[in-house]
């Protein structure tokens, strides 16, 4: 990921240029920005140095503030963030399936909804009977239910999404990609109140997906560290309850 953020000048001085989806509650910029001082909410931009004028450079001028590099500890070495991810990926081996990501075009169904191929293929056929005259206004006459599918349902296919995307239907997991924003939030409830138990495999997919693009020195590995720490220390535990059981358990059919 990007390693610079945006913090203020003047009257916004110990604060940082965020998204204004992290604080919808706040009145945003009209290039859709807020001010806080919770420097883990920062959009996170490129290398501004090298980049000659751009919308990045030009946002810290427009609001007054520059750009500061984000580090990351010392101690996480390459190797160290390799063992992270293996024991991420190992511990999210058998997650749910995700489904691919299906959705319409804003004049059939809302755009912003998402489904699964069985939900958005009932929800066609429900449409299309209730009225089919617009149904054929849009997307023109269909033999049958399969060219109606292909018409009206778009996707299966990954894109991006700003958090993991659903079935609104059903609620099946299904398959995308994660923006920046959407890996930050994850990132952030996956350090925090909803990190993974050891045998949490949803929970371990969730973050692997979340930390796909996440630079070696990004100051959230330190978070990671401790989630993947707490896991290990809770799975040693219950290991050694297991074996002492067992021993039990023969000492008393002895």
């Amino acid at each position: 990921m990007d390693r610079y953020i945006i913090k203020g000048r003047g009257k916004h001085r110990g604060k940082y240029l965020c998204w204004a989806l992290t604080a919808p509650e706040q009145k945003a910029t009209e290039d859709g920005f807020v001010w806080l001082p919770e420097q883990r909410k920062a959009v996170r931009w490129e290398d501004p140095r090298h980049s000659g004028r751009t919308w990045a450079t030009e946002r810290a001028m427009v609001h007054n503030g520059y750009f500061v590099r984000l580090t990351g500890s010392k101690a996480l070495t390459g190797d160290t963030i390799a063992k992270l991810h293996g024991y991420i990926a190992e511990h999210a081996a058998g997650a749910s399936e995700e489904l691919p990501c299906h959705w319409f075009g804003d004049d059939f169904h809302d755009a912003g909804k998402d489904f699964c191929r069985d939900c958005a293929e009932k929800l066609v056929d429900e449409k299309y009977a209730a009225d089919p005259k617009r149904f054929e206004n849009l997307y023109g006459e269909c033999e049958d239910a399969e060219e109606r599918y292909s018409a009206a349902i778009d996707g299966g296919f990954d894109t991006d999404h700003d958090s993991p995307p659903y079935c609104e239907t059903c609620g099946a997991k299904l398959s995308g990609y994660l923006t920046e924003y959407g890996a930050d939030q994850e990132i952030e409830a996956l350090t925090d109140d909803c990190a993974p138990t050891f045998d949490d495999v949803d929970g371990w997919a969730k973050l692997g997906r979340a930390i796909i693009n996440l630079s070696d020195d990004d100051p959230r590995w330190r978070r990671i560290v401790k989630v993947v720490e707490a896991g290990r220390v809770a799975e040693a535990r219950v290991g050694l309850l297991s074996l002492l059981s067992a021993r039990e358990a023969q000492r008393r059919a002895a």
